[in-house]
């Protein structure tokens, strides 16, 4: 009774693992489009795809912007989970740009290396979604947009 037992959980074990092994990996794409502080979005923003949900690669994109890729990694801060996400803005420079994605806030922190300083240039609220297709009225890209009185931190 034992043999025949454990025979049938070795079997079905071995058939629970064949099945996940045979199973695909599902990709989560997520969208993300930036806005100001105010909410008035940017032509820019980002999607990213993941397998594992800890490294995400995708295009930095939008209607102002060409689709330059994108990628990097989740990170913990404080507990909540954030992106870290480095591309360029190929339309303007060949800069490299970080954005940091604080999701459990909704917001989104733009930062660039300027004579090896880190600086942050921009911020504002993360809205889920793309781009949308036409540049709304004054608005610019994320990296172009500093409003003025505004005093980049540097790190």
């Amino acid at each position: 009774m034992k043999s025949k037992l454990l025979k049938a959980t070795v079997l079905g074990s071995a058939a629970i693992a064949i099945a996940t092994l045979a199973s695909p990996v599902m990709a989560t794409t997520l969208r993300y489009t930036f806005a100001n502080a105010t909410g008035t979005p940017y032509c820019d923003g980002l999607t990213l795809t993941t397998t594992n949900n800890i490294v995400y690669g995708g295009t930095h994109t939008g209607s102002c912007v060409n689709p330059d890729p994108a990628g990097g990694y989740k990170v913990k801060v404080n507990g909540g989970n954030n992106l870290d996400i480095a591309t360029t803005y190929s339309a303007t420079d060949t800069v490299a740009y970080t954005f940091f994605l604080y999701l459990p806030g909704n917001e989104w922190f733009l930062y660039k290396t300027v004579g090896g300083v880190f600086q942050q240039t921009n911020s504002g609220i993360l809205l889920r979604g793309a781009p949308p297709a036409k540049v709304p009225v004054g608005a610019k890209s994320a990296a172009d947009f500093n409003p003025k009185g505004r005093v980049d931190r540097q790190f």
